[in-house]
């Protein structure tokens, strides 16, 4: 599961490896929950990069998917006044969660995806993501890292 704001999300693999996972990048604890989330959101675009990289050639598609704006508890990281203040613009205009899972059932399901692994997805469209997220040597050493730390290295 993606996020365009995968494109601001910092993710260092050796402070991951440091950390055990805790933090992402040397500036992780001293960033505002938001980016907190792009980070997490970098961290899984990376995994995916590596992943279709490991198993290219493989009857097997590694895809992203961004479902775009959701209206999720995520906005609970908000101060309680942009809560309220922003609560009938996001119950209105944002997706609900179910609207949004269309986005990976079509990844799933839809033929129109086989041999398209890495691609990223945006309502069933190709998107671009960040020059980051592609970035093979990080996405390879961070495959390594979480691999060490989940006792499969």
């Amino acid at each position: 599961m993606g996020s365009r704001l995968e494109a601001r999300g910092l993710v260092e693999p050796d402070v991951v490896q440091q950390t055990r996972g805790a933090q992402l990048s040397a500036e992780f604890a001293s960033r505002d929950p938001m980016n907190r989330y792009a980070d997490t959101k970098r961290c899984n675009a990376l995994l995916a990069t590596a992943l279709a990289a490991r198993w290219r050639g493989q009857p097997i598609d590694v895809l992203s998917v961004t479902p775009g704006m959701v209206h999720t508890r995520l906005w609970r990281n908000f101060p309680q006044w942009y809560q309220a203040l922003t609560y009938p613009i996001r119950a209105v205009a944002l997706r609900s969660a179910d609207d949004a899972a269309l986005g990976v059932v079509y990844a799933a399901a839809a033929l129109e995806v086989d041999g398209k692994s890495g691609a990223y997805l945006s309502d069933g469209v190709e998107v671009q993501p960040s020059q980051g997220a592609l970035d093979t040597a990080v996405a390879g050493r961070l495959f390594e890292v979480c691999s060490e730390i989940i006792g499969r290295g």
